[in-house]
């Protein structure tokens, strides 16, 4: 049975209130975002992974988080405040929360609708310990030690001191005030009226902007709707520094600071930046934005979101390294081959770009309906299909065929040694890949067909559909099986070697054996964590024999592993070692060492082994309890899980009993026993049955003990008179127990005594 194991995933977060995450910085920088009503974290430093914080709650409009703690705000007017898995909640304001923030952990400052601005106290239980009104709903904060920094709808900056609880300064815009900033002694102040104010002094910026960082009292970084980042130096001459980043100018919607970094976000990305150069560090998608097509290309994966095609770098942190922009709508479909990338777009073209350049070489322009399907079948043609229903060659920007090809609209495109179609119309076409002949038409499927792969070797056909299934198909359009075991429509195939993979649209993953010699099996079935399962992709990096990457609806990325060979392998390594260790206990028992027996017996899982080694160590060699000196409480609760076993047989019973005795003499019954009820009341009910059946066989020896004195009077009293004397003696004798007999019961007796007396002990303890 083969397996498929989640390596790397890619959580897809957004801002609450769409002004862009929480940034901090703790050894490294990171940013806190909401997914899924949750607050999600990511580093920057390359081995840490997207986790959560736990704070569950769909309705949170503002976070500030920090390595210590998250804060967060409601539409229910509430004011959260997680240490850990502590919380306090406030109720904050009469009105929505726009702004929340921090300082030194033990102030929380808040911006609400209800036109005031308070301060809370961490170390008080979140009281509220200043509350300033304002003429218009407060936009922005920003808390420096004892000076708090709001900003109204009416576009004033006002600067107050918590001490006093006075208006020190003012500072006054013409547009919205965006962003709040503080330098060592001032505050910078961001407005859509395309100036920054630090201080007395006024910048003009040239575009509107959405955030703000003062890096000193005279050096400042901006970002806005023109999608660039910006270095100021107001000292003398102003000294500007711009910085485009991945060759796009999309608008920013916030700028912060982490450290030496900057971290401008834009509406679906996050890009780390140098506060000295605005050198580029790392750029992470934050989109969840619907990933409707992937393809691993020469620089990456490329994913298609938006009108935009993303290439991410294909490892463990899925970096934006560039992007493909050109479409004037949603690109729908994607495909990398012989060095080139091709989309499809809702604007009726497709583009040929160059892999390694991300340079367009084409546009192809001639559909009139959006084009849902494309695909390479060289290094300078394509082939499309429209929603218009035809399906078309081009070679560069020239079309060279077209044909009518479905009654409905085509899902996708496959070039091989003939070019593939699927439809909505339930049919598969074959065509010639020149000429666009129609060669071959395969029905069979009951509802439409999503998609369609060629096998590795190119003579079968694998097509996933609507109705479920999944149908292998030859070139000359014969059924040659039907895979059925999903739940959901299937909406994407693969195949890896003779494996096919499969997505469905309930998120659930399988992996086939789609050999034709032998019939189709499932081998392993996984769920994703998202949606939709509308595309997969190979990832072949590093040595591992199968690699996909599953792209959702609801935009995570997800990598899968075919781990089996690493599995038996592994399973090899375990044999081995097993049969290593068995053949230690085996020296050990035959050299009579029983303690290290015991060991071995524990950790390979050997009850009636260890029951040997104990019968021999306390009833023959040592007879003694020294065997627990050195254990510690894991192995005595490793023991206990034998000493269950052991008690339920009457012949193993006297050793359980004997180990149980001296492991509640060693570690106490309530340590021992206080978090294994289950334990505790299998050994407390075989106890009592052991106790009863010892207590049997005590009466038994009595009536044992008398019956035998009664048949001795009696035969003295029916004696034969005229027998003689002698003879007699020897009936009587031969009547009589054995002096043997006798002591082995008066023995017998006096054990079963001292057993019942010890048994009752730890059975008393034990119940």
């Amino acid at each position: 049975m083969k397996r498929l194991e989640g390596r790397e995933r890619r959580e897809a977060f957004h801002s609450a209130g769409g002004g862009g995450p929480c940034v901090y910085y703790d050894e490294g920088v990171r940013f806190a975002g909401l997914h899924r009503g949750d607050v999600w974290f990511e580093s920057v430093a390359l081995s840490e992974k997207t986790r959560s914080a736990g704070v569950v709650d769909e309705d949170i409009v503002a976070v500030w988080a920090s390595s210590r703690s998250v804060v967060v705000a409601t539409r229910s007017l509430l004011l959260r405040r997680w240490v850990g898995v502590e919380h306090l909640t406030v109720k904050a304001h009469a009105g929505p929360v726009r702004a929340v923030t921090c300082a030194e952990e033990t102030l929380v400052a808040t911006g609400s609708a209800d036109r005031t601005a308070r301060v809370f106290d961490a170390r008080q239980k979140l009281a509220c310990t200043h509350n300033f009104r304002h003429e218009g709903v407060v936009t922005c904060v920003a808390l420096k030690g004892t000076e708090l920094a709001t900003a109204c709808e009416t576009f004033e900056v006002a600067i107050w001191d918590l001490a006093s609880r006075s208006k020190r300064a003012r500072v006054g815009h013409e547009a919205r005030v965006s962003g709040l900033s503080w330098g060592p002694s001032v505050v910078a102040s961001a407005s859509h009226d395309q100036t920054v104010r630090l201080g007395d002094r006024r910048v003009e910026t040239g575009e509107a902007l959405e955030g703000v960082v003062a890096l000193s009292d005279d050096r400042f970084a901006t970002a806005g709707s023109k999608g660039v980042v910006r270095l100021w130096d107001a000292r003398g001459a102003l000294e500007v520094v711009e910085r485009v980043v991945n060759g796009t100018l999309s608008p920013y919607v916030s700028l912060a600071a982490a450290g030496g970094f900057l971290v401008a976000c834009t509406s679906d990305a996050a890009r780390v930046l140098d506060s000295e150069d605005l050198g580029l560090a790392r750029e992470l998608l934050t989109s969840d934005a619907e990933i409707v097509a992937c393809a691993a290309s020469a620089k990456g994966l490329a994913v298609a979101t938006g009108e935009i095609v993303r290439i991410l770098d294909d490892d463990a942190n899925w970096d934006c390294v560039a992007r493909l922009e050109g479409h004037l709508d949603t690109v729908l479909a994607l495909d990398a081959a012989f060095g080139k990338i091709a989309t499809a777009s809702r604007d009726a073209t497709c583009r040929l770009w160059d892999a390694e350049t991300l340079e367009c070489e084409a546009t192809c322009a001639g559909h009139v309906d959006p084009v849902g399907a494309v695909a390479l079948g060289g290094p300078d043609w394509l082939v499309s299909a429209s929603r218009d229903r035809t399906l078309k060659r081009w070679r560069t920007e020239t079309a060279e065929a077209s044909v009518l090809a479905h009654e409905k609209d085509t899902n996708h495109v496959l070039v091989g040694p003939v070019v593939v179609t699927s439809s909505l119309d339930r049919t598969l076409k074959l065509w010639d890949p020149k000429t666009l002949d129609l060669k071959v038409t395969l029905a069979g499927h009951r509802r439409g067909v999503w998609m369609a792969a060629f096998s590795p070797n190119e003579k079968t056909i694998a097509s996933c559909s609507s109705d479920k299934t999944i149908k292998l198909w030859s070139l000359v359009g014969s059924c040659l099986a039907t895979l059925d075991g999903h739940e959901a429509s299937v909406l994407s195939i693969v195949f890896v070697g003779d494996q096919l993979v499969s997505g469905a649209a309930d998120g659930v993953i399988k992996l086939w054996t789609a050999a034709t010699t032998a019939p189709p099996t499932c081998e392993c079935a996984v769920r994703g964590g998202g949606g939709k399962v509308w595309s997969l992709a190979r990832s072949d990096r590093g040595e591992d024999a199968v690699a996909i990457v599953a792209a959702s609806a609801d935009g995570r990325l997800e990598r899968w592993v075919d781990v089996t060979a690493h599995d038996a392998e592994e399973e090899f390594k375990r044999r081995v070692d097993v049969d290593r260790r068995e053949q230690i206990l085996r020296d050990a028992m035959h050299r009579e060492d029983y303690r290290a027996a015991l060991r071995e017996a524990f950790d390979l899982d050997r009850p009636f082994t260890a029951w040997q080694a104990f019968q021999k160590l306390l009833f023959v060699v040592e007879r003694d309890d020294d065997f627990l000196s050195d254990w510690t409480i894991d192995r005595a609760a490793r023991c206990l899980d034998f000493v269950r076993e052991w008690n339920t047989d009457a012949k193993k019973a006297p050793v359980a009993q004997r180990v149980l005795g001296a492991l509640v003499d060693r570690f106490g019954v309530h340590d021992l026993l206080r978090d294994r009820p289950d334990i505790r009341d299998a050994i407390a009910a075989y106890t009592r049955r052991h106790l009863d059946r010892l207590d049997a066989l005590h009466r038994a020896t009595f009536l044992l003990d008398a019956a035998l004195s009664h048949h001795s009077l009696t035969t003295t009293t029916t004696t034969n008179p005229s027998s003689s004397p002698r003879t007699t003696r020897k009936r009587r004798r031969k009547l009589r127990p054995s002096k043997t007999a006798r002591t082995r019961a008066r023995h017998a007796s006096t054990s079963v005594s001292s057993q019942q007396r010890n048994s009752s002990i730890v059975g008393s303890d034990c119940i």
